[in-house]
């Protein structure tokens, strides 16, 4: 870890309780999961993001909780790359389909020409 650390492929943010791994560790932990292993971790990591993302209140979009959704968002997408690459591996994500539809509305073309 401190190598990584130290050649900045794993960022630890202080106060967050949060690691941020570079897309090259990231690839070479998932490629040295056995199937079981993968799907396992997939799951769990799905289930702290579902646990850790802002909730939506009475079907409202997130405007005023954004500060936090935009931490998570990067996540979200990451784990969506993954389920593409892996969908073979790890069942149907339905908590993370909850997830990006609570996030997607960032991506409306409206909300960007605000």
């Amino acid at each position: 870890m401190t190598q990584l650390l130290g050649d900045s492929l794993v960022e630890r943010s202080r106060g967050k309780n949060m690691i941020m791994c570079h897309r090259m560790v990231q690839v070479a932990v998932l490629k040295s999961m056995d199937h079981a292993e993968l799907a396992s971790t997939f799951k769990r990591a799905v289930f702290l993001l579902n646990g850790s993302f802002p909730p939506q209140d009475g079907g409202l979009l997130l405007h005023k909780k954004w500060r936090q959704c935009e931490l998570f968002y990067s996540q979200t997408s990451s784990l969506l790359r993954i389920w593409k690459e892996y969908q073979l591996v790890v069942e149907a994500p339905v908590l993370l389909c909850e997830i990006v539809r609570r996030c997607s509305w960032y991506e409306d073309p409206q909300h960007q020409r605000k």
